[in-house]
């Protein structure tokens, strides 16, 4: 018997480049049997003629015969043995024999990939009966398996998926048949669809082992942290299988999903294995309005529309007192907008209602923007300008179900997504739960457009700062108390009160929800709070408290919380003045408490001081008290409440100037103003107050305005060209003045 070993040996080591296209295409057949007695290998795919190809004669445990050709010689086989096996190869010498030679024992005739972690080559196979194979011919089959894998509807934000199998054979006996071998020196293999690219198509080995096993893909979205997909597979991949992964994006973006599906097709049939991640968090659309804004080419772009929580006090304050989590259902939802616009010129704004209503209002009144009302609950609207785009917009009267539409420009500071400062926090869009962020000294949290992050913010040293256009959220965090609400406060400049902190900025950033107060400024110098927005439903629920802060200036804000808007505070926890505060072109809405409040904590003796404190050119658009008696009652839109903090007797409140602002049609039982001491302490003394071209416009009518004294001093309180509906505040009705010392001019 002749063994022509060498030339097996040469054959199988040196073999023709893979190509992917062969992986594609259907096997073409063949004629079964040449008339020399060479077999022909039928089913192999077009262009294969080059390829080489072996066979070995297997009897009684050993190879008896073995030869090898290309496919367009064909193969002789052997009058000896009785199992045969036939390869074919499209290869460049990775495929490698593990025995060269004949005559040894069957386990030592394998084939191993000579680049574990390479390319796998196109590899076909027959087994059989070594006598049908000269009576008919073979029928050869494909033994890796082919693996596609594709991105189905890419968003823009995708980047990367990375698949990996792990179990991959390298090696293959052929002792009669074709199998995995006992030693299969398995590898993982992973396969990664980036960029633009949406399919690939590679030759994989089978896998080693039984039973499930477990398929990771990994999935990067820009601005996000990877996250992984780990698909349950109940049967491993065997050769000739087609094997399909998907990976489908369809409701990504009103969903936050993507759908893994991995298919497997055999001679044994169609299975599939389906599994979604959820990538990022999708708020529910809100149930109450759509709105678009036109752009400068006459389209109309969507914008986003967000729930927030707001508390009718006045209908049913006992009842929310102590609920903290909203038990008793008695909040209402209202609705905010954000958009950005360079406000380059006038912007066109879209509002559907969801509701039908019979009129739309849109405030501040001072601003003059009309809605005019479209079919189908439909209304437009122009914003003329920059300084006037915050708005409510209210249909039929109703404030708590109403829309806030604050948008803003772009901001010109926004970092690059790809290239992140290194005393920088950055969320980008989507929806995100750190749940505790620290700002250490110098640091910015950066929340961008499109980003709602739920956190507590704490600020542990000087000059950090929060900006963005996004959303910052305390909705997830525990809303607790026993008599007071005494969850986390939003955001604190210095929470152990020790020390002094120096500077702090906030901008352009929509806070939401807080337990607590939401900005809760301790004993920090040079604060400036620009263009935030803050909407809160909690009792205790502050917007800005700044206490014993010497410099802050906080303009163009829209502030609408359940407790005070803005409050000035020397708290016991805080000794040194408040002091040189400036408050400017703000929106103003105060459910329950108070909007403006200088002195509701005003130190002690000793201990403090507020001073030299400016606000100008606001609008209070909301305020409600049910107490018509000033002396029992300190609370309304601008207000100047006296109290101590910690000991018996106020510190003192001197040089407070409230100027050009416009009180706008607050609820029927509002309060405008409020001047108040608190009696029962020690003698206080308030100076060198003023109120200047205050206008307080109420088509309805509303509370009296107030000053109340009693024991205490009240030195140069001046009300210049102070008005209700355009008559001076002490001749129109709606004036109260209670206490006997009290130095008061018009």
């Amino acid at each position: 018997m002749q063994f022509r070993t060498r030339h097996i040996f040469v054959l199988l080591t040196v073999l023709t480049a893979f190509t992917l296209g062969y992986g594609c295409e259907e096997p073409q057949p063949g004629p079964g049997k040449a008339d020399d007695g060479r077999i022909i290998l039928n089913g192999l795919p077009e262009g294969s003629d080059s390829w080489y190809a072996s066979i070995h004669t297997f009897s009684s445990g050993e190879c008896v015969d073995a030869s090898a050709s290309t496919v367009s010689e064909g193969l002789t086989v052997s009058e000896s043995g009785t199992g045969a096996v036939v390869l074919a190869f499209n290869s460049d010498g990775s495929v490698v024999p593990g025995a060269s030679v004949s005559g040894l024992p069957a386990s030592s005739y394998f084939f191993y990939l000579k680049d574990r972690e390479g390319i796998v080559p196109d590899i076909w196979y027959w087994e059989g009966n070594a006598e049908s194979a000269k009576v008919s011919g073979v029928k050869m089959k494909r033994f890796p398996p082919v693996f596609t894998m594709d991105i189905v509807a890419e968003p823009e934000d995708f980047v990367s998926a990375t698949a990996t199998i792990d179990n991959i054979v390298t090696r293959f006996s052929i002792n009669g048949v074709i199998s995995v071998s006992a030693n299969p020196n398995i590898v993982s293999r992973s396969f990664t669809l980036s960029g633009s690219e949406q399919h690939l198509t590679s030759f994989i080995m089978p896998m080693a082992g039984e039973g499930s096993w477990m398929l990771p893909i990994c999935i990067l979205m820009d601005g996000m942290e990877p996250q992984t997909l780990n698909l349950a597979v109940s049967e491993r991949i065997k050769s000739g299988d087609e094997v399909s992964l998907s990976l489908d994006f369809t409701d990504y973006q009103e969903k936050g999903k993507a759908v893994c599906r991995l298919a497997v097709k055999n001679e044994e049939g169609n299975k599939t294995w389906v599994k979604s991640i959820t990538l990022k968090e999708v708020l529910p659309e809100n149930r109450y309005y759509e709105v678009s804004v036109q752009q400068p080419d006459g389209s109309w772009k969507p914008a986003e529309v967000y729930d927030a929580l707001v508390s009718d006090a006045p209908s049913h304050h006992g009842q929310i007192w102590n609920d903290w989590n909203n038990s008793k259902k008695l909040r209402d939802t209202s609705s905010f907008t954000l958009f950005t616009s360079d406000f380059s010129s006038p912007v066109k704004v879209r509002v559907k209602s969801k509701r039908a209503f019979s009129t739309a209002r849109i405030r501040p009144t001072e601003y003059g923007i009309v809605p005019e009302v479209l079919a189908d609950n439909t209304m437009e609207f122009t914003i003329p300008d920059y300084e006037k785009r915050k708005l409510s917009l209210e249909l039929d009267g109703d404030r708590f179900h109403n829309l806030m539409i604050l948008p803003d420009k772009p901001d010109p500071e926004r970092p690059d997504p790809k290239n992140i400062p290194s005393n920088m926090k950055y969320y980008g869009p989507g929806i995100w739960n750190p749940e505790w962020i620290t700002l250490k000294a110098g640091e910015t949290l950066y929340i961008d457009e499109g980003a709602v992050v739920y956190a507590k913010v704490n600020i542990t040293g000087d000059g950090a700062s929060i900006k963005g256009r996004g959303i910052l959220s305390g909705a997830r965090l525990a809303h607790t108390g026993d008599v007071y609400a005494s969850g986390y406060q939003l955001i604190e400049t210095n929470a152990n009160k020790i020390g002094t902190r120096e500077g702090f900025t906030a901008s352009g950033v929509t806070v939401v929800d807080s337990p607590s107060w939401t900005f809760s400024i301790y004993r920090t110098n040079n604060v400036k709070i620009d263009g935030v927005n803050i909407i809160c439903w909690i009792l205790n629920g502050d917007g800005i408290d700044l206490c014993s802060v010497d410099g802050a200036e906080i303009k163009d804000c829209f502030i609408r919380v359940y407790d005070d808007c803005i409050t000035l505070k020397v708290n016991h926890l805080s000794l040194g003045d408040t002091k040189n505060v400036r408050i400017e072109n703000n929106l103003i809405w105060a459910d329950f408490a108070g909007g403006i409040v200088v002195g509701p904590e005003s130190g002690s003796t000793g201990t403090g001081r507020i001073h030299d404190v400016t606000v100008k050119n606001c609008i209070v658009l909301d305020y409600p008290t049910k107490n018509t008696d000033p002396s029992k009652d300190d609370r309304g839109g601008l207000c100047i409440s006296q109290y101590p903090s910690g000991g018996t007797t106020s510190g003192l409140l001197s040089g407070i100037l409230f100027e050009d602002i416009v009180i706008d049609n607050i609820r029927p039982d509002g309060r405008p103003i409020s001047v108040w001491q608190k009696p029962s302490q020690g003698v206080c003394t308030m100076e060198d107050v003023v109120f200047r071209n205050i206008r307080i416009i109420s088509e309805s009518g509303c509370g009296s305005s107030s000053v109340y004294s009693n024991g205490n001093i009240i030195k140069g309180l001046k009300f210049q060209n102070v008005t209700y509906n355009s008559a001076p505040i002490q001749d129109s009705g709606k004036w109260i003045v209670k206490g006997s010392d009290i130095d008061i001019s018009y």
